[in-house]
Protein backbone atom coordinates (compact mmCIF):
# COMPACT_ATOMS: atom_id res chain seq x y z
CA UNK A 1 0.00 0.00 0.00
CA UNK A 2 1.38 3.35 -1.04
CA UNK A 3 -1.54 5.70 -0.43
CA UNK A 4 -4.47 6.09 1.90
CA UNK A 5 -7.24 8.66 1.83
CA UNK A 6 -10.04 8.99 4.34
CA UNK A 7 -13.03 11.28 4.27
CA UNK A 8 -15.64 11.61 7.04
CA UNK A 9 -19.27 10.85 6.21
CA UNK A 10 -21.11 13.83 7.71
CA UNK A 11 -24.84 14.48 7.93
CA UNK A 12 -25.85 17.67 9.68
CA UNK A 13 -22.44 17.98 11.29
CA UNK A 14 -22.69 14.46 12.74
CA UNK A 15 -20.31 11.70 11.63
CA UNK A 16 -22.07 8.56 10.37
CA UNK A 17 -18.94 6.82 9.10
CA UNK A 18 -15.75 7.19 7.11
CA UNK A 19 -15.05 6.64 3.43
CA UNK A 20 -11.59 5.10 3.09
CA UNK A 21 -9.51 4.45 0.01
CA UNK A 22 -6.31 2.41 -0.15
CA UNK A 23 -4.14 2.31 -3.26
CA UNK A 24 -1.00 0.68 -4.56
CA UNK A 25 -0.07 3.89 -6.35
CA UNK A 26 -0.11 7.57 -5.54
CA UNK A 27 -3.61 9.11 -5.62
CA UNK A 28 -4.05 12.03 -7.98
CA UNK A 29 -5.50 15.37 -6.95
CA UNK A 30 -8.51 14.69 -9.17
CA UNK A 31 -9.28 11.47 -7.26
CA UNK A 32 -8.94 13.24 -3.93
CA UNK A 33 -11.19 16.08 -5.12
CA UNK A 34 -13.84 13.53 -6.12
CA UNK A 35 -13.95 12.09 -2.60
CA UNK A 36 -16.00 14.96 -1.13
CA UNK A 37 -19.11 14.60 -3.33
CA UNK A 38 -18.84 10.81 -3.18
CA UNK A 39 -18.63 10.89 0.62
CA UNK A 40 -21.64 13.23 0.77
CA UNK A 41 -23.71 10.84 -1.37
CA UNK A 42 -22.68 7.82 0.70
CA UNK A 43 -23.43 9.68 3.95
CA UNK A 44 -26.94 10.56 2.74
CA UNK A 45 -27.51 6.93 1.74
CA UNK A 46 -26.32 5.65 5.14
CA UNK A 47 -28.53 8.13 6.99
CA UNK A 48 -31.56 7.27 4.82
CA UNK A 49 -31.06 3.53 5.43
CA UNK A 50 -30.78 4.11 9.18
CA UNK A 51 -33.99 6.16 9.17
CA UNK A 52 -35.81 3.49 7.14
CA UNK A 53 -34.61 0.77 9.51
CA UNK A 54 -35.71 2.79 12.55
CA UNK A 55 -39.13 3.36 10.97
CA UNK A 56 -39.56 -0.35 10.25
CA UNK A 57 -38.52 -1.24 13.79
CA UNK A 58 -40.99 1.28 15.25
CA UNK A 59 -43.79 -0.06 13.06
CA UNK A 60 -42.95 -3.62 14.12
CA UNK A 61 -43.02 -2.65 17.82
CA UNK A 62 -46.39 -0.93 17.35
CA UNK A 63 -47.78 -3.91 15.44
CA UNK A 64 -46.59 -6.29 18.16
CA UNK A 65 -48.16 -4.12 20.87
CA UNK A 66 -51.44 -3.74 18.97
CA UNK A 67 -51.63 -7.49 18.26
CA UNK A 68 -50.98 -8.34 21.93
CA UNK A 69 -53.73 -6.08 23.29
CA UNK A 70 -57.13 -7.66 23.95
CA UNK A 71 -58.82 -4.34 23.05
CA UNK A 72 -59.34 -2.92 19.59
CA UNK A 73 -56.76 -0.31 18.62
CA UNK A 74 -57.94 2.50 16.33
CA UNK A 75 -57.42 6.19 15.72
CA UNK A 76 -59.67 8.99 14.54
CA UNK A 77 -59.31 12.58 13.43
CA UNK A 78 -61.06 15.34 15.40
CA UNK A 79 -63.60 15.89 12.62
Amino acid sequence: MVAFAGYPLLVGGRAVGVLAMFARHRLSTAVLDDLAPLADAVAQYVERKRAEDALRAGEARFRQLADAMPQIVWSARPD
